[in-house]
């Protein structure tokens, strides 16, 4: 396999139903339908497509053709309305052999999604395990998943191969079966399905799920986005720290971000920006400084991209500023910076550097205090002087953040004031 590779856009959608329609081997309670993948890699001579994953050959292998090792990288498969689904098998890296395996990256974590439901599942222990002959292991969720036409199942954990980038999936396949409106289960919107893997061939597959029978309690299965078994809903606002970086160095950054945004990498100049003053895009040109910068347990890093829910962004956004826009901000990060939706998750740019410093930058506070209930850093603007190679103070600056009373570790931007 060939380190270079091409982005495509499979759209083979002939090839694939000629495939279903002529394999009668399909398991009856095998799930049939159009699959595709978000990028394939391209090399003469081999097929590395979508189908790969569905066709009972663990020889083959659907192989993602993104940068990097594959993180976000998601698989599609359009399938009937109310197909309940309710496991699966799955073979993660690429098992033609042992060579190809381990050089080869084989995806740790699946993230699976269908309308309002989703699922996670951990395969780590699996990504590092090679045998002749083998098959895939066998997944079966504690609730089923009621689509709604369009099944994602995204990569959000890689173990790296030792010669190739490239992610690989033998077979993904999902199992389940076809219902109506009226026979279809009800499943509460958004409910976390906690998957339990079992080897394919296991006499025991139709054990209770609750059963613990790999050595992980299935209750606290990860969810592939933090690995210590919280749900989506669980990410954010019931974190005990709000993040892992020094106070100081939160305000300071985010006023110097805010600070070259207004003056568009220009020449600094004296001027107020107060909370009133911000709107979507400011607040997405911060919040992009923020994935980059700030170590928050909440952002998932990965390669060349970051990955977050929509819904920590949102809070982010609310912790950040006190605004009424969270959804139209998090629009505005996906149109400008870098931004792109995969089911709940948004990837970012990872590489962008709001603090690199130009011709100025805000310096380290050599004061901080509070005046009138709010908190105050006071430091110098930094310019660099070309005569001495080096950066030198012209002005000072005021940035002023409002403390939330009920979490004293949350600070709101309220006013930054440059002037000499």
């Amino acid at each position: 396999m060939k380190h270079s590779r091409k982005l495509v856009l499979e759209m083979m959608g002939i090839f694939v139903l000629c495939y279903v329609l002529a394999c009668p081997a399909l398991a009856a309670s095998e799930i049939a339908g159009f699959i595709w993948g978000s990028s394939t890699l391209y090399e003469t001579g081999y097929d590395y497509g979508a189908w790969c994953a569905q066709d009972h050959d663990t020889s083959t292998a659907w192989t993602e053709g993104a940068q990097g090792s594959g993180y976000g990288e998601s698989l599609f498969m359009d399938v009937s309305p109310y197909t309940v689904v309710t496991g699966g098998v799955i073979c993660t890296g690429y098992y033609a052999s042992e060579d190809l395996f381990f050089k080869n990256a084989a995806p740790t974590r699946i993230y699976i999604r269908t309308g309002e439901q989703e699922a996670y599942l951990d395969v780590t222990e699996y990504a590092n395990l090679y045998e002749p002959g083998f098959e895939g292991f066998h997944f079966r969720f504690d609730e089923p998943l009621v689509s709604d036409g369009t099944i994602t199942m995204t990569i959000v954990g890689v173990r790296e191969g030792w010669k190739y980038e490239d992610a690989c999936i033998s077979e993904l396949r999902l199992e389940g079966y076809q219902a109506s409106a009226d026979t279809a289960p009800v499943i509460d919107s958004g409910t976390p399905h906690v998957s339990l893997v079992l080897p394919a061939e296991d006499d025991d597959a139709d054990r209770e799920i609750g059963e613990v029978t790999n050595g992980t309690d299935p209750t606290q299965n990860p969810d592939g986005l933090g690995g210590d078994g919280r749900g989506p809903d669980e990410i954010g606002t019931q974190d005990p720290e709000f993040l892992d970086a020094d106070i100081e160095d939160r305000l300071v950054g985010l006023a110097n971000a805010l600070y070259k945004m207004h003056c568009e990498f220009a020449v600094p100049e004296r001027l107020i920006i107060s909370a009133d003053d911000l709107y979507s895009y400011s607040h997405a040109y911060i919040l992009n400084w923020y994935q980059t910068e700030m170590e928050d347990s909440r952002i998932i890093y990965g390669g060349e991209f970051n990955y977050a829910y929509e819904d920590v962004l949102r809070e982010i956004v609310r912790e950040l500023f006190d605004t009424q826009t969270p959804n139209e901000d998090v629009q505005a990060l996906c149109d400008y910076f870098s931004g792109e939706r995969l089911g709940k998750l948004v990837r970012m740019n990872a590489n962008w550097n709001a603090w690199e410093a130009g011709a100025f930058y805000l310096g380290d506070p050599y004061s901080e205090g509070t005046i009138m209930g709010k908190t105050l850093l006071m430091g110098d603007v930094m310019s660099y002087q070309a005569s001495s190679g080096s950066y030198v103070p012209i002005m000072a600056y005021y940035a002023y953040f409002d403390q939330d009373p009920d979490d004293p570790g949350i600070f709101r931007f309220d006013q930054l004031v440059v002037s000499e």
